[in-house]
């Protein structure tokens, strides 16, 4: 999934768009008698960083966290 983040002022275009690529890797894990529950990872691609997820709830939260700190770190760039 690419997420496309508000264009940024760069020195050799008039705007940027910055990216940030995920990996979701989800699988369906039975629980007995209970509902299935789907558990995995979410890893940003640029960073390389990994982590595991209990669910999809749990993978979404983590992308919008990532994408709130890459925002914050992008607004805190000299412009």
């Amino acid at each position: 999934m690419m997420i496309a983040l508000p264009a940024a002022a760069d020195d050799h275009a008039e705007h940027r768009v910055e990216r940030a690529t995920f990996i979701l890797r989800l699988q369906r894990e039975p629980h007995g008698q209970e509902q299935a529950a789907w558990r995995g990872t979410v890893e940003h691609v640029q960073s390389g960083e990994r982590r595991a997820v209990p669910d999809a709830a749990a993978a979404a939260a983590l992308v919008i966290s990532w994408l709130h700190r890459l925002e914050e770190a992008s607004n805190a760039l000299p412009g």
